[in-house]
């Protein structure tokens, strides 16, 4: 009698076909987010309606569109640039938001997220401004490019953090608590040691931008084939 012909395998789980990924049921406010979103995205991609989506529920800051038109806030939530953010943030909410669920229902973390999401709004601009102000053209798109990766990676590493600071601590609250350390902490050294940007010229910030064309470094020159007559045989 072979081992599968056992009692035990035959009642236990079976792991035949190789290694299961068992996805569980999202709870009922995030089924209905990632709806809503996808739906969104689907609308905005392919509807007749894509027109008005694009141009009212984006959120801008131009010529005070964001406090004359202030439904933009909570409506830019749900608009994605492309299909690759609207899966990373559909991930990111389903295995997020569950565990707030849990803690404290669907309402307060339906007010949590969308409170958070105005924040972010008010908050990202800044960020974004800011940062590019600090590197020379030359350098810009590079710097850009890796504190965008630098920024993703501590977002999934937090995510993992926070699931294991609440594991740890028997509180959601405290783990937030403690991963807030973090950005306070950025905020005090940005303050302290960063360079004021406001009125301020980017040539001021960064004298490489000041040098003129007279100024840059010529282009090497070509190399010149050789003028000598091939050898013979």
């Amino acid at each position: 009698m072979a081992w599968e012909d056992r009692a035990y395998y035959r009642e236990g789980p079976s792991y035949n076909g190789g290694p299961k990924f068992i996805f569980p049921m999202p709870s009922k406010l995030t089924f209905a987010l990632i709806i809503t979103n996808v739906a969104v995205f689907l609308l905005k991609a392919f509807s007749t309606t894509r027109v008005a989506i694009g141009t009212y529920g984006p959120l801008t800051f131009h010529d005070g569109v964001a406090i004359t038109q202030p439904w933009r806030w909570i409506t830019y939530q749900y608009i994605h640039a492309d299909a690759s953010h609207l899966f990373f943030n559909m991930l990111t909410l389903y295995f997020f938001l569950p565990m707030v669920e849990r803690l404290w229902g669907w309402k307060r973390t339906l007010a949590f997220y969308t409170v958070g999401g105005i924040f972010a709004a008010a908050l990202v601009p800044t960020i974004t401004v800011y940062g590019p102000e600090l590197f020379p053209t030359s350098l810009r798109g590079r710097a850009n490019g890796i504190v965008a990766t630098v920024a993703m990676a501590g977002s999934v590493v937090g995510l993992f953090a926070a699931g294991h600071l609440e594991d740890a601590l028997g509180s959601f609250g405290r783990a937030l608590a403690i991963l807030a350390i973090g950005p306070l902490i950025m905020a005090l050294v940005i303050l302290l040691w960063f360079p004021e940007t406001a009125r301020r010229e980017l040539e001021d910030l960064n004298p490489e931008d000041r040098l003129g064309p007279e100024h840059a470094p010529a282009p090497p020159e070509p190399a010149h084939a050789s003028s000598d007559p091939p050898a013979g045989d």
